[in-house]
């Protein structure tokens, strides 16, 4: 079983919608429990997630988001 993480959850989004046109993407302020970060599609099709500190954290410490970026 593997856990799907927020880049792979965004980026499976946006596989579906850039065909559309470009993706208006944003966050919102941080706090200290995390930050919200969203993507808007032209079509309408909204993605939202809550991000906490410590997932980016976990992610950033197996080298997981530099190694997708990288890839993407």
């Amino acid at each position: 079983m593997s856990s799907t993480t927020t880049l792979d959850a965004y980026r499976a989004f946006q596989a579906i919608h850039a065909p559309h046109g470009p993706l208006l993407v944003s966050a919102d302020e941080p706090t200290e429990r995390g930050h919200g970060v969203w993507v808007v599609c032209v079509c309408g099709a909204k993605w939202r997630r809550w991000i906490t500190l410590a997932a980016v954290l976990a992610e950033a410490d197996t080298g997981q988001a530099t190694a997708r970026i990288a890839a993407g």
